[in-house]
């Protein structure tokens, strides 16, 4: 018998290079709008008359129609995100973009990662944003891809000092009817300012340095405000200038509006300060009972979580500001990272919790590429957790089972069910909901600064990017040296609340680093 090999045949298209031709058409009508909002109502209507017109003809000839798909690896993306995506990488705000594989031990979610080229700061210095300056996860592709570019143009905006609008002087120079006092910006206690490593972070009304005016929202004023508690690179264009606290993201938000970028940003400030309020004080916030819990969404993730070995805890972490706020603590006793923890604020509970939920499944993809914080483990028992100065060392320290214990006091509060949970507002506008949270500190008699800190790409895209500044808040920190524990309401809130009958001391704070990341 005469057998002859095959050859295997180079075919020109696969499946993935083929697209249906009312898809493609749609995709190039609205690969120009902003993916953050919905295409105007006139091109909506193009799109529904040409698939129509496309169907009619497909109906004619008795055949789909199908044409050749651009950028394969991107096939299955909307259009419009595809479209800025590329025009970011094209442009250099973008470095480098990755979309990560499922892993077969974790819940199955869609990840991507995107890498910001570093940026000029004058003059001729160069600030690169550390890490994956804009993560995303979700369900589906357009969903991870969505939020990691939203957040991307975040941190960009936070990056990019605007010279022209930044005044140079002290606050003397300004006067108290321009500026604000900068002592009021310093979250250290006097005992800590007059440790000898605290030398940088001693302000007075004669320091010169940067200052940006903001929009004070309780007086309705405009206010300069020191600079760099807005910009995350101000440190590299000002190296020499007195650190009020180390730079972060906290407080600042991307949205398709002015009002919902502020909701964000008011919600994330007041999350985190509760937070760590709890945190600090070694409080137990209560414990939400997983299976009183009605939205089938996150019912679904739950099980989903206990199929793949995993122990979730949801926490009531409200405070007096009366902003609905929940964290959810991750277990894992066999996994890569021993203990995970996200939080989320919002007046709206169901969707608090599918956020929630969403935050918190990102963390079972994290791989422990942080090896040298592991190291910090033995420097937290031996009382010198300060050595705990960066993202990787606290994500490396609650990646060691040996940290596992650490958390126990945070999960045994007592059991509440999601049906006793109450929400000072039901639905309403994201200007309501600002105008209430602000109304709540003017109560407080607290202070609230915000900064429109849109970079003109950002802008273009359909985002606007603010900085809420809220000085009488507990900030989020990272160096574990530069705990907060000058602000007044980590002390008073634990008693206002019931949680303590006297007020906790410095000394007596939990000197456990914290596990939010």
């Amino acid at each position: 018998m005469y057998m002859k090999s095959i050859q295997p045949v180079s075919e020109p298209w696969s499946i993935k290079d083929v697209i249906l031709v009312r898809d493609y058409i749609v995709q190039k009508l609205i690969s120009d709008c902003s993916p953050f909002c919905r295409p105007p109502v006139w091109r909506r209507v193009v799109v529904r008359m040409t698939v129509v017109c496309v169907k009619f003809f497909e109906w004619l000839v008795g055949a789909k129609l199908y044409v050749q798909n651009e950028l394969r690896e991107l096939f299955d993306l909307d259009p419009r995100l595809r479209t800025l995506l590329l025009k970011l990488v094209q442009c250099g705000i973008i470095a480098s973009w990755t979309r990560t594989s499922q892993r077969p031990d974790v819940p199955p979610m869609v990840q991507f990662a995107i890498q910001l080229s570093p940026i000029q700061i004058p003059p001729g210095r160069q600030f690169s944003v550390t890490g994956s300056a804009g993560g995303g996860t979700g369900y589906t592709a357009d969903e991870a891809l969505l939020k990691s570019i939203a957040e991307a143009l975040e941190r960009y905006s936070l990056s990019v000092i605007d010279f022209s609008h930044m005044v140079i002087g002290s606050y003397r120079d300004l006067g108290p009817r321009r500026a604000i006092q900068p002592e009021q910006f310093c979250p250290f206690s006097q005992n800590q300012i007059e440790q000898p490593e605290f030398a940088r972070h001693r302000i007075s009304q004669d320091i010169v340095f940067g200052w940006v005016k903001s929009k004070e929202l309780v007086t309705h004023t405009e206010r300069f405000i020191p600079a760099q508690t807005v910009y995350l690179s101000y440190g590299t264009a000002f190296p020499e200038d007195p650190v009020f606290l180390g730079a972060s993201t906290n407080g600042a938000a991307a949205g398709s509006s002015y009002d919902a970028a502020l909701y964000r940003a008011l919600c994330e400030a007041i999350e985190r300060d509760g937070l760590l309020i709890f945190w600090l004080n070694t409080l137990a916030p209560p414990r939400i009972n997983l299976e009183s819990i009605t939205i089938p969404k996150v019912q679904e993730q739950i099980a989903i979580l206990k199929k793949y070995k995993f122990n979730l805890t949801i926490l009531d972490i409200t405070t007096d500001l009366n902003l609905p706020s929940f964290a959810a603590v991750l277990t894992d006793s066999f996994g890569e990272i021993a203990v995970s923890i996200s939080a989320v604020a919002d007046f709206d509970i169901p969707r608090a919790f599918e956020k929630l939920m969403l935050e918190i499944l990102k963390f079972p993809h994290f791989k422990k590429i942080e090896r040298e914080g592991l190291s910090k483990v033995n420097s937290v028992y031996n009382n010198a957790a300060s050595s705990i100065d960066t993202i990787a060392d606290r994500r490396g320290l609650w990646s060691s089972q040996t940290m596992r214990p650490r958390i126990d006091f945070f999960l045994n509060g007592p059991v509440k069910s999601y049906r006793e949970l109450q929400s000072p507002i039901r639905g309403g506008s994201y200007r309501e909901k600002n105008q209430y949270i602000v109304k709540m500190l003017a109560q407080k008699q607290y202070s609230c600064f915000v900064v429109d800190v849109t970079a003109s790409e950002a802008r273009d895209a359909g985002l606007i990017v603010v900085k809420v500044v809220i000085p009488d808040l507990v900030p989020l920190y990272f160096h574990e040296y530069q705990k907060p524990l000058g602000i007044n309401r980590l002390y008073s809130v634990p008693v206002l609340l019931g949680y303590r009958s006297n007020v906790n001391t410095e000394k007596s704070l939990n000197q456990i680093p914290h596990p939010f990341l």
